[in-house]
């Protein structure tokens, strides 16, 4: 039986998913970070947002942008996806690395060292993009309109 375990963990303001996933009883790590596509500079965008390619054989397939394949990933990014939901303003991407390369075997990892990992990835990012925007700068951008028309009616009597 497949099982898996999620590990989850601020950053640096970026959020770090660790997984493993125990299957044919051996255990397949990765880690992912989670950021938003509006977090980058405008002039990244169009590479951040390539379009779905399908393959030969009809498997769907995000391509990874080039501005994030120098990170410090395992052994590169091996895994991309944005999702857009109704719920949240942001075109969301999920970019992560598997350990489970040819090279990976017999080799032991666990959460604590991935983790580890995946903070480097992040130190890596932020090293590399500077001006990022953090997930919380961007909600502070997306309600600081609600939060001064709020202020203002407070300022002027009308209500909480």
């Amino acid at each position: 039986m497949n099982q898996k375990i999620s590990y989850f963990k601020p950053y640096k303001g970026v959020n770090i998913e660790a997984t493993n996933t125990n299957f044919e009883k051996q255990d397949h790590w990765a880690f992912y970070l989670y950021l938003a596509v509006e977090c980058f500079d405008e002039s990244l965008r169009d590479d951040l947002c390539k379009p779905v390619r399908v393959l030969d054989y009809g498997t769907r397939m995000q391509l990874s942008p080039d501005c994030l394949q120098n990170l410090e990933w395992h052994h590169g990014i091996t895994f991309y996806s944005l999702t857009s939901d109704t719920e949240v303003p942001f075109t969301i991407i999920k970019a992560g690395c598997d350990y489970s390369h040819l090279w990976d075997t017999g080799c032991l990892y666990d959460s604590d060292s991935v983790i580890r990992d995946a903070e480097r990835c992040v130190d890596s990012l932020l090293l590399q993009f500077p001006d990022l925007k953090l997930p919380q700068q961007l909600w502070d951008e997306y309600y600081k309109p609600f939060n001064d028309k709020m202020e203002a009616k407070k300022a002027l009597g009308l209500g909480e």
